[in-house]
């Protein structure tokens, strides 16, 4: 899972668009770093050739990863010169802009929300009826909730009705209690998590419920439709402003659920084998 963390972050730090820089937040900075406090970073660059570059730490990314969003006076320093500075450090492992990512809209065909993707007689579909002749989902040979994560900017209406019996909630946290009960890192998140509010406060938005929907929506249960999965558990993850240090915050979280789950031999965090994210950026060359 480290490894896969670590593609994902190298994928984000390269990404260039069609010959010029994909748009980028002004004066922030993703770092990556040996394992340095980010302090160390800020106390070294504070000033660069005489010139105070206002170099602070504007959000933590991931502790366990070592990384880092940092932002610093634009007006006082260019980018560029930022940027090459930073890279410069022996702390530093990797570092770059922090990009704008596009999100993916839901198409206005009429017949969007019909089910055929299931079964249609011309083919067009993904043969879901022969994999439920094996599986309708529900958990591994050695009893694990299958987990999948849906990363939204807007969320998702979890407590609807063919969603709330497949939503994943964290039985190593009690809601609302003001306290990290499970010691991951994230203080309440029962529910999910909220990159923004940093709670687990998730917003209704209505693709992440078509999303979770088309995903794990609750099958043979005479209500609604089905999901790929009838018996899967969603967990939501909401990111908010789509740029790379909140999907890689988001990408964080279900992470550390399953490194969790990883290192307790399974006895807390998510058992996640994959995760949903309808956004990127386009003309990437990775």
């Amino acid at each position: 899972m480290r490894r896969y963390y670590l593609f994902l972050l190298a994928c984000c730090l390269s990404f260039v668009t069609m010959g010029q820089e994909a748009p980028y937040v002004d004066g922030e900075i993703i770092i990556i770093t040996d394992g340095s406090q980010p302090e160390a970073i800020v106390n070294e660059f504070s000033s660069i050739n005489g010139v105070q570059t206002q170099l602070s730490i504007k959000q933590t990314i991931s502790n366990d990863l070592s990384t880092w969003l940092l932002k610093f006076d634009f007006n006082q320093i260019s980018h560029e010169a930022m940027l090459a500075k930073i890279r410069t450090s022996s702390k530093i492992k990797a570092a770059q802009f922090n990009h704008y990512i596009d999100d993916r809209a839901v198409p206005n065909d009429p017949q969007f929300g019909s089910q055929w993707h299931h079964i249609d007689g011309s083919d067009n579909d993904i043969d879901t009826d022969l994999a439920w002749d094996v599986t309708t989902g529900g958990t591994t040979p050695n009893g694990d909730n299958i987990v999948v994560c849906v990363i939204e900017t807007q969320g998702a209406n979890w407590a609807h009705t063919d969603l709330i019996a497949n939503h994943w909630t964290n039985s190593g946290e009690i809601p609302n209690n003001g306290v990290d009960d499970d010691g991951n890192g994230y203080v309440d998140d029962f529910d999910g998590w909220n990159v923004t509010n940093n709670s687990d406060n998730i917003n209704p938005g209505g693709h992440g419920t078509a999303v979770s929907g088309m995903i794990g929506a609750r099958g043979n249960n005479g209500n609604g439709g089905a999901g790929v999965n009838w018996d899967v558990d969603v967990m939501q993850v909401q990111m908010g402003g789509i740029t790379e240090s909140n999907v890689l915050a988001a990408y964080a979280y279900a992470f550390t659920m399953r490194n969790l789950y990883n290192t307790s031999g399974g006895t807390q965090g998510a058992f996640v084998v994959a995760t949903n994210a309808s956004w990127g950026i386009d003309n990437g060359n990775p």
